[in-house]
């Protein structure tokens, strides 16, 4: 039987009009950003990685620096989660 996983890796906070305008603009959210595990039925596995790449543990803005979003969409990463 096919098994899933989920693993919280962290997240982004960012005002809610990134995501949804006009809806609670100027509202903070936290954005989960997962992985997920799967164990296929031949009980091997596969990993689909939604995060953000791991330079964000200790530079968050790596990914925006410099660009409009900067500031917008800060990394919060778990050095835990990651090999």
């Amino acid at each position: 039987m096919m098994q899933l996983y989920i693993l919280p890796l962290g997240g982004c906070c960012c005002n809610y009009e990134v995501v949804a305008p006009g809806v609670a603009d100027g509202k903070r959210i936290h954005i989960p950003v997962p992985a997920f595990l799967i164990r296929l039925d031949d009980d091997s596995l596969v990993l689909v990685d939604t995060g953000m790449n791991r330079v964000h543990i200790k530079d968050p803005d790596y990914t925006w620096r410099g660009q409009p979003l900067a500031g917008v969409l800060p990394g919060k990463l778990r050095p835990r989660f990651l090999g």
